[in-house]
């Protein structure tokens, strides 16, 4: 018959054990060692948007040097536009793998209708990721046609006699082109013309 020996000496070795680790992590030398490391981690962590963020600035500044104010709106729009662009492709790639891991994980007893969910889910993420990019160019040149056009009905509209009399039930000029527009370039508002179009 086996009896089980207990140590006092072993016993109070482990406890004695376990107040220095207590004792440990409660010195301050201890989180004095820590401290330093924990904010090395965070300088590591953070640095490569640091340094984003000093690229983005020299870039900006090389483009706003060479460009016109308009143009350099338009690129910061631009940029905006691909970071809009990046975060969704990214987002919809995350949810896509998941989706094709779930799938992956089915079981022979899952049921039909769980597995075409799933599959209508993997094809609506997959042409969003096709597609995004292409509908965001696709919106931005329609809507630099959509200015552009909006100018030329504005140049046209004040180029017409002060004495011209419209039509009536023509269409009005629209608010945001009664605005004046710089010399440079473009049209000047000599007034506020009555609600005309052209005849032509």
């Amino acid at each position: 018959m086996q009896r089980a020996i207990s140590c006092p000496g072993q016993e109070g070795k482990r406890s004695e054990d376990k107040e220095a680790v207590g004792m440990l992590v409660n010195c301050p030398v201890y989180y004095s060692m820590s401290a330093p490391k924990a904010e090395l981690l965070n300088k590591i962590k953070h640095r490569p948007e640091e340094m984003n963020e000093e690229e983005e600035q020299e870039v900006e500044a090389l483009v706003s040097g060479v460009c016109k104010p308009n143009k350099f709106d338009k690129y910061k729009m631009f940029i905006k536009d691909m970071d809009t662009v990046v975060s969704l492709l990214l987002f919809f790639s995350g949810c896509l793998a998941r989706v094709e891991n779930v799938l992956g994980g089915l079981g022979e007893d899952a049921s039909k209708e769980e597995r075409s969910s799933l599959n209508e889910k993997r094809k609506d993420y997959q042409h969003f990721v096709k597609m995004k990019s292409t509908l965001l160019t696709e919106q931005q040149e329609l809507d630099d046609k959509t200015k552009l056009g909006q100018k030329q009905d504005k140049c046209l509209l004040e180029s017409l006699p002060l004495d011209f009399i419209p039509k009536e039930g023509t269409l009005a000029l629209p608010p945001d082109l009664t605005s004046k527009m710089s010399p440079v370039g473009e049209c000047t508002s000599g007034g506020v013309f009555p609600p005309v179009t052209s005849p032509i």
